[in-house]
């Protein structure tokens, strides 16, 4: 997903919940929150580790970011890896949002495992995991 700097060309019906930095949650529509920073928050939820699982979390250091993004397993790792060498990436989040939208009577939700950021401020997320 990739949009236009002054945000999505329609985010109505799309909301947005984050942590901010000093850990406080925060929720709204995506076209009042399309300007936050979301590489400069915490990650939207646990990594989670336990005995036993049969991937491997961990904190990956990044160049790009000058600090640690969290992986869930080795193939982001490895994704997070090669996004270091990308010179057109400014920024690189693990974890920085859940959108949720709604449609008449049901409402969904994903949690976004990366978001990046461009030097012209263009955006991109992938990789949602449903809640839960």
């Amino acid at each position: 997903m990739t949009a236009r700097v002054d945000g999505p060309e329609s985010a109505e019906g799309f909301e947005v919940e984050y942590v901010d930095p000093a850990g406080v949650r925060r929720r709204g529509p995506l076209s009042r929150l399309w300007s936050v920073r979301f590489e400069g928050g915490r990650p939207e939820r646990r990594f989670p580790a336990f005995r036993g699982q049969g991937n491997w979390c961990g904190w990956y250091w990044s160049a790009t970011c000058g600090g640690h993004v969290g992986y869930e397993s080795w193939l982001e790792r490895d994704h997070l890896m090669l996004l270091d060498f990308d010179p057109r990436l400014t920024a690189v989040a693990s974890q920085p949002f859940q959108l949720s939208w709604s449609g008449g009577e049901w409402e969904e939700g994903a949690a976004h495992a990366g978001f990046l950021r461009t030097p012209r401020g263009r955006h991109g997320a992938g990789g949602g995991r449903a809640p839960g």
